[in-house]
């Protein structure tokens, strides 16, 4: 009989796969071992080459629902002498090499014994199995073992230990085991109830319309009941957070269903392993929501079903909805400490409910819309569920290259042998407190896979906290350094999500968003590109106009349909009733005469949105674009007609459009009309462009690109004659930034584009 080392890579760990591999061994009476290793799973076999092969064959087949296997090698070993099949202990001697395995929902197993009063995990918030639980959140070191995670202070109590050692056992060798008797404990940190059981407390306090923070998976949610529009109106006051929708947490997709339209694959969604919060339409208006207070002026509500055992205790025993939002104050990163909370929560919470398991890496839930007609998925925020692995083929992207993102939806990302990494969404690096998370999460990460970087990538902008922290890091770490252009990143990360950086055949790129620093110094942000020989041509964008009034432009409606219109405006009662009378005599001089110009698509539907009347004010990136889509969603008509679109040279005009829309609305066209037309006309105007350069791919990205009625419109009318190619599992927004950056650097473009520094730094540049 032959010896046999097979080596398994890919996302292997934390998903019973040790188990699974011993249970199969044994049915099939093999002798040898299976082990953890910092770079995937071996195991050893003894038999034949016919057998061998079956094994393999079953090991590909019949592998845990969560595994994803990148790679499986085999190799003859000289004979070694097994008694059994066992499975021994990890090693962490190799270069780390795996798919890390994200938080993991609750699983109906272990969700059925929650409720079940004669089991000894009945009502026992921390329950989980081989199939469930939290695994990235608690990562300290690899490979995966109890002892490197943060429940290796919990020492397992007997029952737990003989679970633990059961084959036949859901939990042999479930390394986040516990139960009542050894386990995770709740304790409150503030509005405490002694000899009262802390999930029944909890529920009480939101019954009487108190917000309670609950230490969940990848942080504190604050809790509060979201059929009260006084509880809901006090949130919003205390979080600082005027207008920006929460999320709800339901018991169930049927009592979902009573509000909300929920397709197949929406549910789908919710119930997955992932459980992300999915933006739904709103069904009605009825006493089970205070909708008008969660989601103010939109028609989708932000839905999550519970994901943790704590989460369904809590939500089953309320019965009702229940607001589930990330406790922070506004644009801070969630709180994950209990100092932190206590610190921070103080005045937001009226109660703060904790447990003794340390979080390592914090994450905001995930994030996802699925388009209304065609149900294409659109990944709004990476978070709990899906970081931080990208489950790329091997060579897809260049190896050992550190890409340090954008700065609003910040996130980076590395590649090391062979896997790539994307951070969980990690906030607005403008704020403090996330460029502090920001660097907690990058230094832990470092940590854990140990990547030896050859080359630095950032953005072109360099007043971005994450460009400045590049170039710092290249320089201490003498790396070669890449500056890449915002919107080049965006469409090289798409590219990459569809394999097509090495493909022959020309790409229609386009890539809409609110702003990137362009190669001419310029606020790019509605921009084609044509991508061929791996090379980015621009084509295409909107007509320049003037940057005014800098961040108040992106703040006010207004100011952004004055500048998009000039040198027009919509009239004197217009101007009159926005601006003061300062106001009006220096802007015009502003806009004569700009610092700056910029082509961005986001400050475009601003104009349109001011110009409709339909939003006054960004509280939150993309306020004012979701009142449009909204307001276009109302119209009644079924007919294609978009307005007259005036190209001139290579620029879209944004001018006359708009002037045309006035028109519209001064003779009493309903507005819901002309924001649809506005649709229409920007999909005509990919349309055209992509026929006028005969091109048959055409590759999206873009915050822009997170309006479903948008994408809807572009399947509809481009997809039955172009091959079309949106993100899959990146998001349209800044967070695939940062793989776009490294996807880039691999393109031939960044030795010759004289806007690309490719040496090290010699200098910070300091703001």
């Amino acid at each position: 009989m032959k010896t046999w080392h097979i080596h398994i890579e890919g996302r292997v760990q934390g998903v019973g796969f040790r188990p699974f591999v011993y249970r199969l061994a044994r049915a099939m009476n093999l002798l040898g071992n299976v082990a953890n290793t910092t770079n995937g799973i071996h195991i050893h076999i003894v038999a034949e080459k016919p057998v061998l092969n079956d094994f393999i064959h079953r090991l590909k087949k019949e592998a845990p629902a969560a595994s994803k296997i990148r790679d499986i090698n085999y190799t003859l070993k000289e004979d070694a002498e097994f008694t059994s099949f066992k499975i021994i202990e990890s090693t962490n001697t190799a270069k780390p090499k795996l798919l890390i395995t994200p938080d993991i929902a609750l699983c109906a197993s272990c969700k059925k014994e929650l409720k079940d009063n004669l089991n000894r995990r009945f009502n026992y918030a921390f329950t989980t199995c081989t199939e469930c639980g939290p695994r990235y959140s608690i990562m300290e070191q690899l490979p995966y073992d109890r002892e490197t995670t943060s429940m290796k202070s919990f020492v397992m109590c007997p029952t737990c230990k003989t679970e633990f050692n059961a084959e036949e056992n859901r939990r042999f060798y479930s390394q986040t085991n516990s139960c009542p008797a050894c386990g995770v404990e709740l304790r409150w940190l503030s509005n405490e109830a002694s000899n009262v059981d802390p999930i029944s407390h909890a529920v009480r306090l939101l019954n009487d319309g108190k917000i309670v923070a609950v230490k969940g998976i990848g942080g504190f949610l604050l809790l509060a009941d979201a059929t009260s529009k006084k509880t809901v109106k006090k949130l919003r006051e205390r979080k600082n957070r005027p207008s920006k929708p929460f999320a709800c947490l339901f018991t169930d997709v049927e009592q979902l269903r009573k509000i909300a339209q929920v397709s197949e694959e929406e549910a789908a969604a919710l119930q997955s392993d992932e459980a992300p919060i999915v933006l739904l339409k709103l069904k009605r208006l009825k006493r089970e929501l205070a909708f008008s207070e969660i989601s103010p002026g939109l028609n989708r509500i932000g839905a999550m079903l519970p994901n943790a055992p704590i989460l369904e205790l809590i939500a089953s025993k309320f019965q009702l909805p229940l607001i589930a939002t990330s406790a922070n104050t506004s644009g801070s990163p969630i709180v994950f400490k209990d100092e932190d909370a206590l610190r921070f929560l103080d005045g937001i919470a009226d109660a703060i409910l904790t447990n003794n398991r340390e979080i390592t890496f914090p994450q905001d839930d995930s994030v996802v819309v699925f388009t209304p007609k065609f149900q294409k998925k659109i990944v709004i925020r990476r978070g709990r569920g899906k970081a931080p692995s990208v489950d790329f083929p091997e060579g897809r992207l260049p190896n050992n290259i550190l890409g340090f993102g954008a700065e609003m939806k910040s996130a980076f990302a590395f590649t090391s042998n062979g896997n790539a990494y994307l951070s969980q969404y990690l906030g607005d690096t403008t704020n403090y407190d996330s460029q502090v998370s920001y660097e907690l999460n990058f230094e832990k990460m470092f940590s854990l896979l140990k990547p030896k970087i050859e080359g630095v990538a950032v953005d072109l902008h360099p007043n971005y906290y994450s460009s400045q922290k590049g170039k710092a890091w290249s320089l201490a770490h003498e790396t070669k350094l890449c500056q890449i252009q915002h919107h080049k990143a965006h469409l090289a990360a798409v590219l990459a999500e569809h394999d097509l950086l090495k493909q022959k055949a020309p790409v229609l790129g386009v890539v809409w968003d609110g702003l990137g620093y362009g190669d001419d110094g310029q606020i790019w942000g509605s921009e084609f590109f044509l991508f061929e020989n791996q090379s980015f041509n621009r084509l295409h964008h909107l007509s320049y106009y003037p940057v005014l009034a800098n961040n108040r432009m992106a703040l006010e409606t207004s100011v952004a349909t004055f500048s998009a219109m000039w040198p027009n405006n919509p009239g004197k009662v217009w101007m009159r009733k926005r601006f003061s009378a300062a106001e009006q005599e220096l802007f015009p001089q502003l806009a004569e005469n700009p610092s700056q110009y910029t082509s961005s698509m986001g400050r475009f539907f601003d104009a349109a949105a001011g110009l409709l009347n339909c939003k006054k004010r960004n509280t939150f990136e993309g306020e004012a674009a979701m009142a449009l889509q909204v307001l276009a969603e109302k119209s009644k008509i079924t007919s294609w007609n978009p307005y007259c679109i005036a190209l001139i040279d290579n620029t879209f005009n944004v001018h006359y459009l708009l002037m045309k829309m006035d028109l519209d609305k001064k003779n009493q066209v309903p507005k819901e009309d002309i924001a649809l037309r506005f649709h229409q006309t920007l999909v005509q105007y990919i349309a055209l462009i992509a026929d006028y350069n005969g091109s048959q791919k055409i590759a999206f990205s873009g915050g822009v690109f997170q309006n479903t009625l948008l994408v809807d419109m572009i399947l509809e009318r481009l997809g039955p004659y172009h091959e079309l190619y949106f993100h899959r599992e990146l998001p349209p927004n800044d967070e695939c930034i940062a793989i776009g950056q490294i996807a880039y650097t691999a393109l031939h473009e960044t030795k010759n584009d004289p806007n690309i520094r490719t040496e090290p730094e010699k200098e910070i540049l300091c703001v």
